[in-house]
């Protein structure tokens, strides 16, 4: 929880609604990291028959991915808070709850071709003929009634034959 507070992660986790999400991504990131570096380690053993130390503090993957909020506040001016489940690239973005069960659709449009494809798919679809939503730009600003209008046409679908449609169809899908 420390490395979250000290690297600046834990302002950008969590819910609008709720108090700021003090454990997030830095351990499991860490140990991402790790066994990179340990399998570089291993190679180079490997090839050049020595071994090496292989140390990752966590702080130092942290601050990799707190780097953004840096980034983006320099080159934009924009300060990234709590984004939900939400990116500043994919829109609609979200996790979306199936028929009110405890089942779930996690699903990100990533371009303008994606959000077309999965416009295609829903029926009698007022999101495809609204020009402010066929860019990136419109999906975002108007994200929250896309979300209402997909969950209420999840609700209707076979969760799992969506799931396996959207992946043929090149959309990041996958059921919870």
């Amino acid at each position: 929880m420390t490395v979250e507070q000290a690297s600046g992660l834990a302002w950008v986790t969590g819910y609008k609604d709720m108090p700021v999400v003090v454990r997030g991504a830095c351990d499991p990131v860490g140990g991402v990291h790790a066994v990179f570096a340990l399998l570089l380690a291993l190679e180079n053993r490997r090839s050049s028959g020595e071994g090496q130390l292989v140390e990752v503090p966590l702080i130092e993957t942290a601050l990799n991915i707190a780097a953004e909020q840096v980034i983006e506040y320099s080159a934009y001016g924009e300060l990234l808070g709590t984004n939900e489940n939400r990116s500043s690239y994919a829109a609609p973005q979200g996790i979306y709850r199936w028929r009110g069960e405890e089942q779930f659709l996690a699903l990100a449009i990533t371009n303008d071709e994606q959000w077309r494809v999965l416009c295609s798919l829903i029926p009698q679809n007022a999101l495809l003929v609204d020009d402010k939503l066929a860019t990136a730009a419109g999906r975002h600003q108007w994200h929250d009634e896309i979300d209402e209008q997909l969950n209420q046409w999840m609700a209707t679908q076979d969760i799992n034959a969506l799931e396996t449609k959207l992946l043929d169809l090149g959309i990041a899908a996958q059921v919870l």
